[in-house]
């Protein structure tokens, strides 16, 4: 990696962090911007997060925990970490119950699962001190994500967790074709998908992506973007909760 592009990558690491993969996650756009640039959670996200974990506690606190409440916990504690360096262990955490799990070993379980192992090492380049170990941290993040998605193509999580991974990095480091490419396609695909994610999971991808569309100006931006307004009505309707049988969101 050359000079000029290490430096632009650790002062693109320095300020602004990857979008978060809930709902509230912060953008450029915004609010939650201070006047450095840096990027941080608006206050009514952090407390919907903290909310949902403690719903999670209250619903499992007399029975075993399921592979989809692990995975929302994992979901949720992401979140968190983007603004939280000590928020990141717990999130690790999460990721290592989630890796024990049966779901985890089959297919489509294992490319989520290694999609945040991806996704939380970005995290540690964002969050670490020493340029070099942030640089190493967020090339082998990127090496994971981009195996990922080119293995398992139509995982709309594991694209999500790339492109909101990616849709910050300086344009020197090359990533604008996959951040195009990830906003086509998870915007032709969320709304096929409405009744596969909680609502609230859902709806922020699809928030991130129209807004993402609307500021990058991406391919036929206004008809999917029509294609995803529509489609929240029916993910709206569906009202999937945090975790089946639990309702907590």
């Amino acid at each position: 990696m050359s000079g000029i592009v290490a430096g632009a990558l650790a002062a693109a690491l320095a300020g602004v962090p990857p979008l978060a993969a809930q709902s509230g996650a912060p953008s450029p756009d915004r609010p939650g911007a201070d006047g450095t640039g840096e990027v941080h959670l608006p206050d009514d996200a952090r407390s919907t997060a903290l909310a949902d974990l403690a719903a999670l506690d209250v619903c499992f606190a007399s029975r075993a925990s399921s592979p989809e409440a692990d995975l929302q916990r994992l979901r949720t504690l992401y979140l968190l970490a983007v603004d939280d360096k000590p928020g990141l262990e717990r999130a690790w955490g999460a990721h290592r119950k989630l890796v024990t799990s049966g779901w985890a070993r089959t297919p489509g379980g294992r490319a989520v699962v290694d999609g945040y192992r991806g996704a939380l090492i970005a995290l540690e380049a964002r969050h670490g001190f020493w340029p070099h170990a942030r640089i190493r941290d967020l090339r082998q993040a990127l090496d994971l994500l981009d195996g990922l998605v080119e293995a398992s193509p139509t995982q709309e999580e594991v694209r999500y967790l790339r492109l909101v991974s990616t849709a910050f990095l300086p344009g020197i480091l090359g990533r604008s074709g996959t951040v195009d490419t990830d906003l086509e396609i998870l915007a032709r695909r969320l709304p096929q998908v409405t009744g596969r994610y909680p609502l609230r999971t859902w709806t922020a991808m699809a928030d991130t992506v129209e807004e993402l569309l609307a500021a990058r100006g991406v391919g036929a931006a206004d008809e999917v973007r029509v294609g995803l307004r529509s489609a929240r009505r029916t993910a709206a309707a569906a009202a999937i909760p945090l975790v089946p049988g639990c309702r907590v969101g």
